[in-house]
């Protein structure tokens, strides 16, 4: 049986804060994706609750968030994806092409 489309969130900077229309949004979500600066381990743990949650530590998340990663790899469906927080993006090269 084939999957109809994913519908996916991309949030970032929510900085202890999910203001309710957000989060209505994201219970329509089939996965979320959140780029740093969540602030508060508790709002971490709200979003990982209903959905698959793939979050990068921002430069805001300290103390609890060191087991987040700052750069993170993954794939969805078959598409593959690439997440970091801005802070992170200027230090470090993501991408390499052989083409001159």
């Amino acid at each position: 049986m084939k999957r109809g489309p994913i519908r996916a969130a991309i949030i970032s900077d929510t900085h202890g804060v999910l203001r309710p229309e957000v989060e209505r949004i994201l219970e329509t979500c089939d996965v979320i994706v959140h780029a740093g600066d969540f602030d508060t381990q508790m709002l971490y743990h709200k979003l990982e609750v209903n959905q698959p949650l793939f979050a990068v530590r921002g430069n805001n998340d300290r103390g609890w968030s060191g087991g987040l990663p700052g750069i993170k790899r993954f794939e969805i469906e078959g598409v593959k994806f690439i997440s970091c927080c801005w802070w992170l993006f200027l230090a470090i090269p993501i991408c390499t092409s052989s083409r001159r």
